[in-house]
């Protein structure tokens, strides 16, 4: 199960070129329903990465783990990429626990040696 969800989530974009914002792609009209969305997790109607949050939601384990793992596929964590991307003055974009590579969210969990 682990694997399919790795695989499914190297499959995953980050566009680093839109803005964030909130914004319901389930229905047409742009308004969230618990039902639709629901159906969207079990049976796999998600916009992108679709089988890799079907995986996801299913996962036994902790939902702090889990909530880590949705974190990381939708990029939500406070790296300093983010940071820089936000105007944010004065960010120097070495991770701070390797001071080698830019940290983001892909060299934290994934590429990062000091791991």
């Amino acid at each position: 199960m682990v694997t399919n969800f790795l695989a499914a989530f190297q499959r995953c974009e980050i566009n680093k070129d839109k803005e964030d914002r909130w914004e319901w792609k389930g229905n047409i009209d742009k308004k969230y329903n618990v039902k639709y969305a629901y159906n969207m997790i079990w049976e796999g109607d998600a916009v992108g990465c679709e089988n890799a949050f079907q995986i996801l939601w299913k996962m036994k384990g902790q939902p702090s783990s889990i909530l880590c793992s949705w974190r990381v596929l939708h990029n939500k964590f406070s790296t300093k990429d983010r940071l820089i991307e936000l105007g944010i003055p004065n960010v120097n974009p070495l991770s701070v626990m390797c001071n080698i590579g830019e940290e983001n969210v892909s060299h934290m969990f994934f590429m990062c040696r000091s791991v």
